[in-house]
């Protein structure tokens, strides 16, 4: 893989049509750039022996290489 966008997309409540309030991810406004996708894949690598521990909650914009300090 190439061009690996790492871009973490925020989430918020939606109701369906049925009421039923879900959580959904839909990008809209969320501006994306291209990686180097060895860092995605590392990062996922790690976290199946070392999971992920959030410093802070998510902001727009933030990205998985910003959150697990990664280079590139």
């Amino acid at each position: 893989m190439c061009a690996a966008d790492d871009t973490i997309e925020p989430s918020f409540v939606s109701e369906t049509i049925t009421g039923e309030k879900v959580r959904v991810i839909n990008g809209d406004g969320v501006v994306h750039q291209c990686r180097r996708f060895d860092n995605v894949y590392t990062a996922m690598v790690r976290s199946q022996t070392k999971p992920i521990a959030m410093e802070r909650g998510l902001l727009p914009g933030d990205t998985l290489r910003e959150i697990l300090h990664l280079d590139g």
